[in-house]
């Protein structure tokens, strides 16, 4: 069950989309500037577009992590997903096509977004308090920042 309060409206609302066990990968996939409500399961992606309708996608495989992300700056959120088992990126980008690219292992957890400022997120992980970030404009870089016990959280840079 997914609950909704719209602060520009001052509204609740309430909305039944998945099942439990499902993960919420909740972001604009139809580019309209208003989050989607969207599950992850199993390799699978069932997204409620907020003007496009719902539409289910086949994206991953079991064990995969999603990590929906702005990936070529389209202002559409990306499929994608980061595969533990050879610390793989799975991308499936709306405008620029699918591309994959290893970077991490099985002990990372991914961190991805727009560490560089260009619009487009970029794939990073933090491992027992460093950070390791492939940059799209600005290349590799890396840096310790936390604990090993850490839980590391993101957000897109705004210059």
């Amino acid at each position: 069950m997914w609950y909704i309060y719209n602060l520009a409206a001052n509204q609740f609302s309430a909305f039944q989309f998945g099942q439990a066990g499902d993960i919420p990968v909740a972001a604009d996939y139809d580019g309209d500037l208003k989050a989607d409500i969207a599950v992850y399961r199993d390799g699978n992606w069932y997204i409620q577009r907020s003007r496009d309708g719902f539409i289910g996608i086949q994206f991953g495989q079991v064990g995969d992590i999603p990590v929906p992300a702005y990936y070529d700056s389209d202002l559409k959120t990306d499929l994608a997903v980061f595969r533990l088992s050879n610390g793989t990126w799975y991308l499936n980008r709306s405008g620029l096509g699918f591309t994959a690219a290893q970077f991490g292992s099985s002990t990372n957890k991914p961190v991805p977004t727009d560490y560089d400022g260009d619009g487009k997120a970029d794939i990073a992980v933090y491992r027992n308090g460093f950070w390791y970030i492939q940059r799209s404009q600005l290349g590799f870089s890396a840096f310790g920042f936390g604990n090993a016990s850490d839980l590391p959280i993101t957000n897109v840079f705004v210059p």
